[in-house]
């Protein structure tokens, strides 16, 4: 139901075949060059959040898209940074990916966590 760019889907696939967060591969050595001064896509610097930043990470149980693994990679890999990981897992055994903009209970599930975490986690 959600429309999405032929790249999109492109860099989704190549974030799964490579098994790690990196930029979009441009598809040559000499393109990727040009853009990031290195033949292969680098991977996304995590390391440059600042210590002791607040990021808040919603996941749904059963997202086919970011399976829980990733997540839990993701968390520790910010953990590891000295990131402040705030995990909300969205209280429903049938959230998915498409259910963050299209589900009938987002409102309830995530979007009022969002701006409770929003409220909590900012600066006033």
């Amino acid at each position: 139901p959600s429309s999405a760019s032929t790249a999109q889907l492109v860099h989704f696939t190549q974030l799964i075949d490579s098994g790690k967060f990196v930029r979009y591969d441009l598809g040559t050595g000499r393109q990727n060059l040009a853009k990031y001064g290195q033949e292969r896509p680098p991977e996304y610097p995590l390391g440059n959040i600042p210590v002791n930043y607040t990021i808040a990470l919603i996941q749904g149980k059963t997202d086919n898209n970011v399976v829980m693994q990733d997540y839990e990679r993701l968390v520790a890999t910010l953990k590891a940074n000295g990131v402040n990981v705030v995990k909300h897992i969205v209280k429903s055994n049938t959230w998915n990916h498409a259910d963050f903009v299209f589900g009938m209970s987002a409102g309830k599930l995530v979007y009022d966590v969002t701006v409770q975490l929003l409220d909590q986690y900012t600066n006033s």
